[in-house]
């Protein structure tokens, strides 16, 4: 199995261009044969580090951003783990999806052991 390590630096705040970035990044891992791509936590949004940046880019699970990048995994037969602020109800979460290359959830997880002022 292919694998590819995505290291990127998302621009912060900015869902749009972060998450054609996955996609393209997408496009090109299928193009070399990779059956899988990894990116980075909070890879949708970039590091947020204040209450604004969280209000502003925190999504629901079924977010238009999460569907395109669900379509391209589909339309490119990849598998991929992302990271995004999540909201639900009141409460924020640092969550990664895996999506199959069907574009569907295969796994969900919220990430539990919070580093230094994330749990605010």
């Amino acid at each position: 199995m292919k694998i590819t390590l995505a290291q990127t630096q998302p621009d912060v705040g900015d869902l749009a261009t972060n998450v054609n970035n996955i996609c393209d990044l997408l496009t090109q891992a299928s193009e070399v044969q990779s059956m899988l791509v990894l990116f980075p936590e909070l890879s949708l949004s970039g590091y947020v580090t204040n209450q604004r940046i969280l209000e502003i880019t925190a999504i629901a699970e079924n977010d238009n951003y999460i569907r395109k990048i669900k379509q391209s995994c589909e339309q490119n037969n990849i598998d991929t783990v992302i990271s995004f602020p999540e909201i639900e109800g009141q409460s924020y979460y640092i969550t990664s999806l895996y999506i199959d290359h069907n574009g569907e959830t295969l796994a969900k997880y919220r990430k539990t052991h919070l580093f230094a002022d994330e749990q605010k």
